[in-house]
């Protein structure tokens, strides 16, 4: 008991011996519980915030050992932790819908609707899936065309930026644009 009231009176040293001598109760729940993220510092220093936490709240008339009571100190924050775990996981999972859902319940309106013009969303949609499959196919000037228009340039934007003629930009999406079509129809 003289380590606690020396802990609780800001004796550090009390209170790096009192979290040592408790150090095994983090263990056995770190081996019970999993915590996504958490290695084990995270578990030791969750449990030096709840020992410090317990020896400020503690109070020996009310009957419990201080061992017991910051087990259930511990053991309520890690479910808190879990609990707030799954719930972020939860709405998550609740927000996310997938495209073909999407255009399933709504059709292609949606794009519109969230500031899109329907056919560039969906011609940029048909690029970025064959981008990533037919890379290769590509020049590199093909590629960079390709890339600034996805990031939402305009053709003419793009020539500006790169000071070539408009017919060369425009040239070198169109070429991109074959190659994909080919490919596309190619893997039917």
């Amino acid at each position: 008991m003289d380590i606690i009231k020396a802990a609780k009176e800001g004796d550090e040293d009390a209170f790096a011996q009192l979290f040592q001598q408790y150090r095994p109760i983090v263990y056995h729940l770190q081996k019970k519980y999993y915590i996504r993220d958490f290695d084990s510092d995270d578990w030791l220093q969750e449990g030096q915030i709840i020992c410090y936490q317990s020896l400020k709240a503690f109070d020996e008339k009310n009957g419990a050992t201080f061992g017991s009571f910051f087990k259930r100190a511990m053991e309520n924050r890690i479910r808190s932790l879990l609990r707030r775990q799954h719930a972020l996981k939860r709405r998550t999972a609740e927000l996310s819908v997938s495209l073909e859902e999407k255009m399933e319940v709504e059709g292609s309106e949606f794009l519109v609707s969230s500031g899109f013009e329907e056919p560039y969303a969906l011609e940029n949609l048909l690029i970025r899936e064959a981008l990533g499959d037919y890379e290769s196919i590509f020049s590199s000037f093909e590629k960079e065309v390709l890339n600034a228009y996805l990031l939402g340039e305009s053709l003419e934007d793009i020539a500006e930026k790169k000071s070539m003629d408009i017919k060369k930009i425009r040239s070198a999406y169109d070429r991109a644009k074959r190659k994909i079509g080919n490919q596309m129809n190619d893997s039917r």
